[in-house]
């Protein structure tokens, strides 16, 4: 496997994805425990709202994770998949913050926690695809083996 094979982009592709949805799943674990200690800390904010904010928060990494694994697949998807996916986690995000308020939530909580998923989701994308090793210069063309 040559550095400009083709099986080699996407080999390194398929990697970076497997290490995203690592560091998402630690990230969104650490997330969730930090809201459970500062709900610990703050009795008067009731345990299901806790519940529906970090479901929210998993479903958010999750979506997040699969729209870039899908993106990847092909360059000529790869803006539809990312509007797409902003699309999505737009609507889950205000789908929500929206439903917490409707059930007597307290949205502003539930608001902060997806704030820093988006964050979260964000940072781990652009940093994990910017390690990803791609070759930036194609393989010169030979017309003849004497050029």
């Amino acid at each position: 496997m040559t550095p400009h094979d083709p099986t080699a982009l996407q080999t390194s592709l398929v990697a970076t994805v497997r290490r995203m949805r690592g560091v998402l799943v630690g990230g969104t674990i650490v997330l969730a425990v930090i809201e459970l200690v500062a709900t610990a800390l703050v009795p008067s904010r009731p345990w299901t709202a806790v519940a529906v904010a970090i479901l929210t928060s998993a479903i958010l990494a999750v979506a997040s994770w699969w729209i870039v694994q899908r993106a990847l697949r092909g360059i000529d998807i790869l803006v539809l998949w990312v509007g797409g996916g902003y699309i999505v986690k737009l609507v889950l995000v205000a789908g929500a913050v929206l439903g917490a308020r409707a059930v007597g939530f307290d949205e502003v909580w539930t608001g902060a926690w997806l704030i820093a998923e988006i964050i979260l989701c964000a940072v781990t994308e652009v940093v994990m695809l910017a390690r990803t090793r791609l070759t930036s210069v194609d393989p010169r063309v030979q017309d003849s083996p004497g050029k």
